[in-house]
């Protein structure tokens, strides 16, 4: 099954005007809609993170966004292999951090779920293991406690993180504050798309993004050909 976040949002639009086909005695429609709300429902636990916090809940802290942009059709579920399917299951509250063995989860698997589920990811690297916090849509939002834990090191450093389908790769408006928060140089933000490249970004601004990338290319160059 395809799943949509446009549709689903629509759906629930039409939940609450079954009160109002109640009203009008068209009892076919209300049913239409109710049982739409319930299967709206229902996707909505895969594609935004069952027990997922609200975005507006109290002692939240946004850790990474996306631009705007127009969210595209997701990929089924189907196109996730075994080993991404494994990591997804231990990923299904927003905000909630899950460890992992460094070997067990890359940035491209991150990018195989943000294109089927619509969320963002946001990878944190420590020694040997990694910890994965999925988001909810274009945010990765989390709660006092692992944001404390984040910004002290418990984590590592922030490897990167996914935008969603349709969305500007370029630095969404809580990237760069989060990086400087940690003190860190430089993080990545994937595409969910996987024929774009990753996107390297600094602290400060484009500038800044291009001299950090001018460098990585450097250095390939010495490492490949010893100059």
């Amino acid at each position: 099954m395809q799943r949509n976040v446009g549709r689903t949002e629509s759906v629930f639009g039409g939940v609450y005007n079954i009160e109002q086909a109640i009203g009008n005695k068209d009892y076919g429609l209300a049913g239409g809609l109710a049982v739409e709300g319930f299967e709206a429902a229902l996707l909505t636990l895969f594609t935004r993170g069952r027990g997922g916090q609200s975005v507006d809940a109290p002692n939240m802290q946004t850790i990474a966004t996306s631009l705007s942009g127009n969210t595209k059709e997701l990929a089924p579920i189907s196109t996730l292999n075994n080993r991404q399917l494994s990591i997804f299951d231990n990923l299904s509250d927003a905000g909630s951090p899950a460890s992992f063995h460094k070997k067990a989860v890359s940035m491209s698997d991150l990018q195989a779920l943000t294109g089927v589920t619509g969320d963002e990811f946001s990878m944190y690297t420590l020694g040997s293991r990694r910890t994965i916090i999925r988001g909810s849509g274009e945010k990765v939002i989390v709660n006092q406690d692992v944001y404390d834990g984040l910004i002290s090191g418990l984590y590592g450093k922030w490897s990167g993180h996914t935008h969603r389908p349709g969305y500007s790769i370029d630095p969404g408006p809580s990237d760069r504050p989060m990086l400087t928060i940690l003190g860190q140089k430089q993080s990545s933000i994937w595409p969910a798309n996987a024929e774009t490249k990753p996107y390297l970004f600094g602290q400060i601004g484009k500038a800044d993004d291009l001299r950090l990338q001018s460098d990585v290319t450097r250095k390939l160059w010495e490492k490949l050909y010893g100059q």
